[in-house]
């Protein structure tokens, strides 16, 4: 089946995204059609997690605990699935690591003080490494020098792939060691 886009049908869809987004928080920043990013501070009041989940798949009968972040991904995507959606959650303090979370699927929570534990398994491929300032793919390059996960680069010195990649290499070595400070626009 050949199926033609639909420039209404994905601008709708992206408005009922954005109704999802606005019925948890009323901080709300589109960065492109289908990818939102909010604001939960304060959202957890309203929000109470079940306080255990039993998992009963094996012989040993265990409890977890439920974070009042896990409950808020999943009701988000019990909200875009209610209208048709579906949607990939990821929490996070910084929104680029909340991005890549979200591009693993599913709903995933990086608590805070933990995004290098994230960051160091992060394969390089999900990200959109794009050109550098002297039109060299990053991708091919990093693979090149053998690096395959955000971790990988991390332990590089930051001044070498600066000078090496330029002020993407730079950029990329920033959010390899979980300094993602980009905020969501008030």
């Amino acid at each position: 089946a050949i199926l033609n886009p639909s420039p209404a049908a994905e601008r709708a869809a992206a408005d009922a995204l954005l109704d999802v987004a606005e019925s948890i928080s009323p901080v709300v920043e589109e960065r492109a059609p289908g990818c939102v990013w909010l604001d939960l501070t304060g959202s957890s009041r309203f929000y109470r997690p079940s306080d255990a989940v039993h998992d009963t798949h094996d012989t040993h009968d265990t409890v977890a605990t439920v974070t009042v972040e896990e409950s808020l991904a999943a009701e988000l995507m019990r909200r875009a699935r209610r209208v048709g959606l579906e949607a990939a959650v990821g929490l996070a303090a910084g929104k680029e690591i909340a991005r890549l979370a979200a591009l693993c699927g599913g709903a995933r929570v990086i608590e805070a003080g933990r995004e290098r534990e994230f960051l160091d398994w992060v394969p390089l491929d999900l990200l959109d490494l794009g050109l550098n300032a002297r039109g060299d793919d990053l991708e091919l390059v990093l693979k090149r020098l053998g690096l395959r996960r955000l971790g990988e680069l991390a332990r590089l010195d930051a001044r070498a792939v600066g000078s090496r990649l330029g002020s993407r290499g730079a950029e990329l070595m920033r959010l390899a060691r979980g300094e993602d400070s980009d905020r969501i626009a008030m």
